[in-house]
């Protein structure tokens, strides 16, 4: 049994609708139906009435939901109880992050900050978005990096969280090149038959972000001949997947240009279409309101001031929700 299951229980049990629970928790809503089934067979008893609309729990699903919350609520306790014992603990600073921005952002992000700040005691947690909100939320980091694009909501914006905008990338279309150093797959040919797409999931942001995008350059173009058409035939949420997919010319890729700035350079992959196909993204830096005061919080502090007295460094921009 996982505990996440508990968490998702806890929600249904809450909301009685499955696909809004399935947004709170980041997954995707047969996703969520699974892991609801998996704690029923791990249980063997039915915890969920899906005849009705909105669900009802069971009588049995009643009792749990008790079980399930008592337990949730007495592990968070306890972790917050042993991180305030620790003087140790509360001078980490503890950040989660998305793969991608945790390998190439964070590094000179961190080095920047300690110009300015100094010395900082970190620990870095490299997850996908879903997991990366349950380790925010649960009090197990103090701060969530992410990619953020203005047209894609995510759950941590209507929560009690703050974010600031604290760096910007770019998800470039790249090809692996041919000869002439021209892109195996380019967007600006026109072609009988649909460019191989290696796409991010549709409920990643960054794959939510793409589409978007995508969809609207689209739908600029005038002339239906000169319209891109796509055929996805990889998927990945790690743009390191993809981008070991589009080295191997498998198909065309939007990735994030701190991704590929040294296969860019070494003209390993090269830009399939020209900048008006870039999609802008901002980095965010996510706290939970709650948030305890410690050397997470100084830091905290710190950048809100970057931020009030426009001192950061070029291409990097501070911003309150």
């Amino acid at each position: 049994m996982e505990f996440k299951w508990l968490r998702d229980f806890s929600t249904i049990a809450r909301t009685r609708n499955f696909t809004r629970s399935a947004q709170e928790r980041h997954v995707t809503q047969p996703a969520f139906s699974r892991r609801i089934r998996a704690l029923e067979s791990w249980l063997d008893v039915k915890l969920i009435d899906r005849s009705t609309y909105p669900v009802e729990l069971t009588r049995e699903g009643i009792v749990f939901a008790e079980v399930a919350k008592e337990i949730i609520n007495k592990l968070d306790a306890t972790r917050v109880a042993l991180r305030a014992d620790s003087n140790q603990r509360r001078n980490l600073v503890k950040f989660a992050a998305a793969h991608t921005i945790a390998l190439y952002f964070f590094p000179n992000w961190l080095e920047r900050m300690e110009d300015h700040f100094g010395s900082i005691r970190t620990s870095m947690s490299a997850e996908n978005f879903g997991e990366g909100i349950d380790t925010l939320m649960a009090g197990q980091c103090d701060f969530l990096m992410c990619f953020a694009h203005p047209q894609v909501s995510n759950f941590l914006d209507s929560q009690h969280c703050q974010f600031l905008i604290i760096g910007t990338d770019n998800l470039i279309p790249v090809s692996m090149p041919v000869r002439d150093h021209e892109p195996k797959y380019c967007l600006g040919q026109v072609v009988d038959t649909p460019i191989p797409y290696l796409a991010y999931p549709r409920d990643a942001i960054l794959g939510q972000a793409a589409n978007i995008s995508i969809s609207h350059k689209n739908k600029s173009i005038s002339h239906k001949n000169k319209k891109v058409r796509l055929q996805k035939c990889f998927e990945d949420a790690m743009a390191e997947s993809l981008k070991a997919m589009a080295l191997a010319g498998r198909g065309i890729a939007w990735l994030p240009e701190s991704c590929i700035k040294h296969e860019l350079e070494e003209g390993q992959l090269i830009r399939a279409g020209e900048e008006e196909w870039d999609i802008p993204l901002d980095v965010r830096l996510y706290r939970s309101k709650t948030s305890t005061e410690n050397q997470a919080g100084k830091l905290w502090r710190f950048l809100s001031s970057l931020m009030r007295s426009s001192t950061g460094k070029p291409g990097t921009r501070f911003r309150r929700n």
